[in-house]
This record gives C-alpha cells, sequence and structure tokens, in this order.
C-alpha cells in the first residue's frame, strides 16, 4: 500500500502526520470496506483511501475537534463520496450513461446509500461487540439482559437480587465503563 505513505511523507508537521498516521491505523479496514462496496475494485478502494487522507489533511483542524463518536461516520462519509465521485467519472470517460429502465434498477440505485450504511453499521456492531468483551462479567451480564433479552429494571432487579433503583445505577456506570473500553479502543 505505496499511496498512503507518500500522503504521510508529504506532511510537514510532524503532530499532524502522527495524527493522520493514527487514523489510517484505526480506520482502514473500515475505509477499504467502503470504497470497495462502491468503486468494486481493490487498486481503485486503494485509490479511494489515498484521496480520503489527502482531503482529511487538507481538514485536519477542523477533523481534530470532531468528538471521537463521530469521526468513524466522518471518515466513511469523505471515501463513500469521493468514491462515488470517482465511479460517476469513470462511467463519464467511458461514456456509459446509466438510464435505468425498470423499477428494481431504480431501486438498486436509491438502496445504494443503505448498503453504506450497513457496511458501516456492521463495523460498528463488531467494535462494540469487542469493546462489550473487555468489560466485567457483571456489567456484561447487565447489558446483556437490559439490552439484548429486553428486560426490564424491575426483572433484572429480581435476577440479580439489587433494588429497582440500583439496576439504573449499575446501567449509567457499565455504560460508562463501555463509552470508556471505546474511547480508549480510538473508535465508536
Amino acid at each position: 500500500m505505496m499511496a498512503p505513505v507518500m500522503v504521510f511523507l508529504a506532511m510537514e508537521n510532524e503532530q499532524d502526520r502522527a495524527f493522520i498516521t493514527q487514523i489510517y491505523l484505526d480506520y482502514r479496514k473500515l475505509m477499504y470496506a467502503v470504497a470497495m462496496e462502491i468503486v468494486r475494485d481493490p487498486q481503485a478502494a486503494e485509490d479511494m483511501i489515498s484521496a480520503a487522507l489527502t482531503e482529511m489533511i487538507e481538514q485536519i483542524e477542523t477533523l481534530k475537534k470532531i468528538n471521537c463518536c463521530r469521526l468513524r461516520s466522518y471518515i466513511a462519509s469523505i471515501v463513500r463520496n469521493d468514491s462515488l465521485d470517482y465511479v460517476r467519472k469513470r462511467n463519464r470517460r467511458q461514456l456509459r450513461v446509466f438510464l435505468p429502465r425498470d423499477e428494481a434498477a431504480l431501486n438498486r440505485v436509491a438502496a445504494e446509500g443503505e448498503v453504506d450504511d450497513r457496511v458501516m453499521q456492521a463495523a460498528e456492531i463488531e467494535d462494540l461487540r469487542a469493546a462489550i468483551e473487555r468489560l466485567p462479567e457483571a456489567e456484561r451480564l447487565l447489558l446483556t439482559m437490559k439490552y439484548m433479552d429486553g428486560m426490564d429494571d424491575r426483572k433484572i432487579a429480581g435476577v440479580l437480587g439489587i433494588g429497582k433503583d440500583s439496576v439504573r445505577t449499575y446501567l449509567c456506570r457499565a455504560r460508562g465503563h463501555l463509552r470508556q473500553i471505546m474511547a480508549e479502543g480510538g473508535e465508536t
């Protein structure tokens, strides 16, 4: 993967270079998945990652201010937009006009954004699953009962042998701990 290396070497500020390098290391799989879903060519996907990194360098001050919770979506959006622009330009160069004649084809075009969202959701779910695995067993059990099993606070309190109000306190702590683990991982 030579192109991202060239992008990094072009940067003069060492701190900015380290920041962009860390973003690349943390989000390269997401960027590649988003690009591949649209361009369907490994080399073009790598080019889209390089283009996105170049764009991020140009907007580095804005990028530094983005909350870590929104950074994943922001990065995926940049890659998606660059990839869509690439596909449009490629199609124009090849003088191919895409005019869907049936409703099914129109629906596939409309669903393009849904595919991108599913790729991002899958990556986010995997990050969340990994973070939950790092929680202490009691917190993992509590979050599972509440959000996976759909149990109300009263039932959870009965299972755990604690007061209903304590369930809310423990849930708040468990969610905070989960947020902390995800923030330490650099992904949300």
